[in-house]
Parts: structure tokens; C-alpha cells; sequence
């Protein structure tokens, strides 16, 4: 099983003054060490009409230094010329929805402070969205992109959250997601959840049936930022299982505890799906291999010479973790997992 992700980032002072008089102090002032714009592609969100729709997560390294309070993600066709904007917040990762298949987008990334300053864009990506996915390969949601009913609510950057905790599934939020499966078999659900205290960590998730208490309650371990988790039930540390037949399913998402974040969903077939965030400049592989099969850890600079920098182990469920602290030190990296286990 193989995974890239690539990163590129720039080091430079961020000098930047509103046009016209401004108050003393109203300049954004800040060492930006690589301030990083990351593309990870969770595949196809859907198709409205006869035009394929995809989207795609896009994530950073924080800034710091300054007084950065928040990020906005710039989009465009054309290199350097950006048409839309999307205020992602204080986060390090959001999911911009609604490409059209066969454009290829340019993206960029800008901090802001508290009086709006922006630094200037950080390096460039770009990207092509497909619906051409081979059989049996993930599907991807943004979290607002279901059919969501109060109390759920979404904030700016189109996180899903609640404001009240409950422990009867019918009385928190809804949100549905309609997908169709073409190849039959072991699927799991990840998630990109901010989950930040032991008081703000839970939902209840089920595939085709309204989920129950406490058999589909999903505990989140405590993560101070947006990250990849995968769906467990009722304390396991395993990843849930759906066994699904080819066909028309729906993926249903209950809140239960008050101010849990939901950004996306993803559909993923047992053994192919690895994903990264960063968290204070580290990379943080999540995903699902087989289960208890050992795997080693490559990254490589150029996609051509590869070095083992660490294994991991799956679990009985199949959950892959790693953490790659050296991240930081470099502009551009990707990863690969190696089989090990005969």
C-alpha cells in the first residue's frame, strides 16, 4: 500500500499594511517559518447533475510567531490569480468542496490578524480532481455537505458541532451523507474531528440504521486540532467495521457531546486509505491497514529515493498511527507505507 503526500512551504519575513491610513500598530509583523500549504485528496465528494463534483483537504503548518488568529485559503484556475477565498480560521486544515472534475485548481494560504493584516501567500499547489477512481477507493464528504438538522450547526470554515451534550441519539444534530457502494465489502468511516477536552469528544455514527446508545457511540481520543480518526464504537480502540453490499447506503452522524468538531467523512475500503495532518509542525499518519501486520514507515524528498524512517504496527482493527517528528525540517516531503508481515 502506497501513499504520497507532498508539501511546499517558503521561509521570509511577512510584511503587510492595509491600503490607506491605518491606526499605529495596524501592520501584520511576523517571522513565518514555513508557513506550508498541504493538498491531501480524500476523493470524490459527489455528482450534481452531469457535472462530477470533488473535494479536496488543504492543510498547513501553524505560523509562528506575530499575532497570527487565523488562516484564509485562496483558490483559482489560473496560477496567481485567485477568484475565491474561505476563511478557514484558527485551524491548521479545511476541506474546500466543489471542484469540477477535469479543472485544475490553484491553491495558497495567508495568516491574518486580529485586525485583518494578511501576510503575502504562501508557496503555491495545485491540483486536478477526477471522479475516475478505481473501484472500491475512498469517498469523501465535507461535513456540511450532508443533510444536517439543528441542533447541529456549522461555523465558517464549515465544521459541524452542537452546543448541547446529550446521551439519546434522536435528541442531538443529524447529518446524513447518501453514498453508493460498487464494489462489495469491508469498509470503515474516518473522520477529520477536532476533539479538545474529555467533555467534548463523542458522536454517534452508523451505517444504514440511526445509531443507538451507547452501542454506536464513538469516543474520540483527545486531540487538540483537527485530525483523521477512524470511527470505533463504545470504548474500542478498534476501527469499526461496516460489511457493505454493493448499492444505495446513507452514513448517519448524531451529536452527543457539546462543541465535538466534524469537518469531513470518508467511505474507506479496509487496507487503502492513509492520511496526514500536521500538528505543530509534525506529521501525523492515520489510517487503515490489515490488521496486526507490521509496516514500515518511508519518506522520500524527490519521490524517487526512499528511506525507511520507522515501522508501525496495526492493530486488530487495522488502525495505522505514526508520527513523524522530523517533519519540520523539511520543505517538501512524502510517505509510503511498506508491508513487512509475510
Amino acid at each position: 500500500m502506497t501513499y504520497c503526500f507532498q508539501r511546499q512551504g517558503f521561509r521570509g519575513q511577512a510584511t503587510t499594511e492595509l491600503p490607506g491610513p491605518q491606526p499605529v500598530g495596524a501592520r501584520l509583523l511576523a517571522t513565518v517559518k514555513q508557513l506550508i500549504l498541504c493538498l491531501s485528496l480524500l476523493g470524490v465528494l459527489g455528482v450534481t447533475g452531469a457535472q462530477a463534483q470533488s473535494s479536496a483537504t488543504v492543510s498547513w503548518n501553524a505560523v509562528t510567531g506575530g499575532s497570527v488568529t487565523g488562516y484564509r485559503i485562496y483558490q483559482g484556475t489560473a496560477s496567481g490569480l485567485y477568484t475565491q477565498s474561505i476563511l478557514a480560521g484558527n485551524v491548521t486544515q479545511t476541506t474546500v468542496a466543489n471542484l469540477a472534475d477535469g479543472t485544475q485548481y490553484y491553491f495558497a494560504v495567508t495568516a491574518y490578524n486580529a485586525a485583518g493584516v494578511e501576510s503575502p501567500y504562501s508557496a503555491e499547489v495545485t491540483y486536478t480532481p477526477t471522479s475516475s477512481r478505481p473501484p472500491g477507493s475512498p469517498l469523501s464528504f465535507a461535513a456540511s455537505a450532508g443533510t444536517i438538522t439543528i441542533p447541529f450547526v456549522t461555523n465558517t470554515s464549515g465544521s459541524l458541532y452542537q452546543i448541547t451534550t446529550t446521551t439519546t441519539p434522536s435528541s442531538g444534530g443529524r447529518d446524513a451523507f447518501p453514498f453508493t457502494i460498487t464494489v462489495p465489502g469491508a469498509y470503515t468511516v474516518m473522520g477529520t474531528v477536532n476533539a479538545t477536552n474529555a467533555s467534548a469528544n463523542s458522536f454517534f455514527v452508523n451505517i444504514d440504521t440511526e445509531p443507538v446508545s451507547p452501542a454506536n457511540e464513538w469516543d474520540i481520543p483527545v486531540w487538540n486540532g483537527f485530525t483523521n480518526r477512524p470511527v470505533t464504537w463504545n470504548g474500542s480502540t478498534n476501527a469499526q467495521v461496516f460489511q457493505l453490499a454493493a448499492g444505495q447506503h446513507q452514513l448517519i452522524v448524531r451529536g452527543r457531546e457539546a462543541y465535538t468538531q466534524l469537518s469531513a467523512v470518508a467511505i474507506v475500503p479496509v487496507g487503502a486509505q492513509l492520511q496526514l495532518s500536521m500538528q505543530g509542525g509534525f506529521a501525523v499518519l492515520t489510517g487503515i491497514g490489515l490488521a496486526n501486520h507490521v509496516y514500515s514507515v518511508e519518506a522520500s524528498q524527490n519521490l524517487k529515493t526512499w528511506a525507511a524512517i520507522g515501522t508501525t504496527t496495526a492493530d486488530a482493527g487495522g488502525a495505522i498511527s505514526y508520527l513523524d517528528t522530523a517533519a519540520p525540517n523539511y520543505a517538501s516531503r512524502s510517505y509510503r507505507l511498506r508491508d513487512t508481515t509475510p
